[in-house]
């Protein structure tokens, strides 16, 4: 759970108070570290200062009073409390990628698999898909929990986005010149010295009223206008859905090294390899077991297969020779023409509803699994790592389905 707050528009030298108070409500929200990104009033680079710890050890930077009190179009607060990736102040959110200065607040499932390059947490690799791929692609390719708000400094636009599974609200004030976010809205209203949400009526203070919480899978864009004597300081540029996990990741799923000794004695020889051998990289069919074992001998002799089964004869090879990979069929091939084949059993899994699944039902799974998104080998697989198969094309992983039991 992580913390966001914000205001944009017509903002003055007391609005650094409002929102002073915006960030130390926050903090409720995360303690690990706490950042805020001041967005030039003419556009342009935003200025952004992080800190490790709370919301006050940002304050005590000499750098924060002086972006925030500047002369601003927004600031985009953030406040984290970490659940992928270590704490310092390079996992401190706003991030910066290209055009692109953002805060996230919530968990991804897939984040490893947006962009092809994996960073330090899953926001920073969010943020930096973004910026490289586009913001509709990389959230239609996006599962898990999000808020967002982002400056997009080509646009000049402050964006809004979040799913059902994270809270964000905005309000205006009474003349709608600035608008104000936060993840919770008593955030807002305390700041702007609303203690109770009956007084605002009666108040004719410059108040947050109108409060209302962003709108699930849309996206809301807004532009600050420079002149703040205009009548429509912020004007409204973009209003659309956008859903996220509604398609898979165009790029190739990166190569992950197995991250327990477990997993790594389930790992098959040829999936250590990061070249043509390494059937995530190539889309081949990954190798059951290791290659078959095949010894010089005269003709007709045979040769055995990492299953244990008899295979056709085959010639003597050279020990400089490498032992070819071994073809994966249902039913063993025949021979014709006098050409020779080794030849692997395929092996099944009896499924928790007692089907029977293969390897080639096990690639229709792109050998995740469907909750958690955690990369599983066929050999794992069969070693007992799979939970329960809810179709030919979705299963969960063991902690997955002991949870839901």
């Amino acid at each position: 759970m992580c913390g966001i707050v914000g205001m944009a528009g017509a903002l003055t030298y007391a609005d650094k108070d409002v929102f002073r108070t915006m960030m130390i409500l926050s903090t409720l929200r995360g303690e690990d570290s706490a950042g805020v990104a001041a967005i030039p009033r003419k556009g342009g680079e935003p200025n952004i200062v992080k800190s490790v710890g709370t919301s006050f050890d940002l304050f005590a930077m000499s750098a924060y009073d002086r972006i925030v009190a500047s002369n601003s179009q927004a600031l985009i607060g953030h406040t984290r409390k970490k659940t992928i990736g270590d704490i310092s102040k390079y996992t401190a959110h706003p991030f910066y990628y290209q055009h692109l200065a953002g805060v996230h607040n919530g968990t991804l499932r897939n984040w490893k698999d947006l962009n092809g390059t994996t960073l330090a947490t899953d926001s920073m690799t969010l943020y930096q898909a973004m910026a490289a791929d586009g913001v509709r692609e990389t959230i239609e390719e996006t599962e898990g929990a999000y808020a967002l708000v982002w400056y997009n400094e080509e646009e000049n636009t402050v964006n809004f986005l979040r799913n059902k599974e994270r809270p964000l609200y905005y309000a205006f004030n009474k003349d709608f010149t600035k608008i104000y976010w936060a993840s919770e809205p008593m955030y807002i209203f305390r700041a702007v010295g609303v203690s109770n949400l009956a007084d605002i009526s009666a108040k004719d203070a410059d108040i947050a009223v109108y409060c209302s919480s962003v709108e699930e899978d849309v996206w809301f864009s807004i532009r600050i206008n420079a002149e703040y004597n205009s009548k429509s300081v912020i004007t409204y540029v973009k209003q659309e859905p956008l859903i996220g996990g509604i398609r898979k990741p165009a790029k190739a799923r990166p190569f992950h090294t197995p991250t327990s000794t477990q997993q790594a004695r389930l790992r098959s020889p040829f999936e250590w390899e990061g070249d043509a051998n390494n059937p995530e990289l190539n889309d081949e069919v990954p190798l059951l077991g290791t290659p078959p074992a095949t010894t010089s001998t005269a003709a007709g002799s045979t040769t055995t297969a990492a299953s244990g089964q008899p295979s056709p004869a085959t010639t003597s090879v050279s020990p400089a020779t490498p032992a070819p990979r071994p073809t994966l069929t249902l039913v063993p091939s025949t021979k014709s023409g006098g050409s020779e084949q080794s030849v692997v059993a395929e092996p099944t899994i009896v499924g928790y509803n007692g089907t029977l699944y293969n390897i080639y039902d096990f690639d229709k799974t792109d050998g995740c699994c469907s909750f958690c998104q955690r990369d599983i080998e066929w050999e794992g697989a069969r070693a007992g790592m799979i939970g329960k198969w809810l179709s030919e094309e979705a299963y969960l992983c063991t902690p997955c389905f002991r949870q839901a039991e």
